[in-house]
């Protein structure tokens, strides 16, 4: 009996110095990610899933940085690790739009889950932004277009909308309504845009 005791607390204290290892590696591997340094990022989560494979934050993590540094197939072989759970979290769903876009693959079922996350919070950036991209793609001009007009709604500070809607009117020919989101995008500052790292 004594020696199954003593077993079970070696057995205790080894896992929670491996959690505690790992949550320091999650830790620092965020902290290189916020800092965008993907690459030492990258090394610290192949620590963590090499001896835990179905990390979900690390497999989330990882797919972020696969996609930011372009390796956009490799960022959905990954992201597919996830499990339902995870994958049906509004960040996750955002991440999937992302590499969907990226790819130009799964238009119609993106926009569809971007709008069911739409209804409701009406006034989610990052999915007004995503669902504008894909409508843009899918040559539903007017649909992005007011897509993008509700992100300046909420502010007027944002600058890809700008240059969305820019590039929308210059290919529809209405110049001066281009120059203008033109010309507004140039003097917003880079912090005020939405986008690559705010769904953490």
């Amino acid at each position: 009996m004594y020696k199954i005791i003593t077993f079970l607390i070696i057995v205790l204290l080894n896992y929670s110095c491996s959690e505690k290892e790992k949550s320091t590696l999650q830790k620092e591997a965020e902290k290189a990610f916020v800092f965008g340094d993907l690459q030492n990022s990258e090394i610290i989560l192949n620590k963590i899933l090499k001896e835990d494979p179905n990390d979900q934050h690390a497999i989330f993590l990882k797919t972020k940085i696969l996609l930011y540094s372009g390796r956009i197939i490799d960022a959905k072989k990954v992201y597919d690790e996830l499990g339902d759970e995870f994958q049906n979290k509004t960040e996750s769903m955002l991440l999937l739009a992302r590499i969907n876009l990226a790819l130009n693959q799964n238009q119609i079922e993106t926009i569809d889950k971007l709008s069911s996350l739409l209804e409701t919070n009406p006034v989610h950036l990052d999915a007004l932004l995503l669902r504008g991209k894909f409508y843009e793609a899918s040559n539903k001009i007017p649909e992005a277009i007011r897509d993008y007009q509700t992100i300046i709604q909420q502010s007027d500070k944002i600058k890809i909308a700008h240059s969305s809607l820019a590039s929308i009117y210059s290919k529809a020919g209405i110049t001066e309504k281009a120059k203008s989101h033109l010309e507004y995008a140039k003097n917003i500052e880079p912090q005020r845009q939405i986008g690559k790292k705010n769904d953490k």
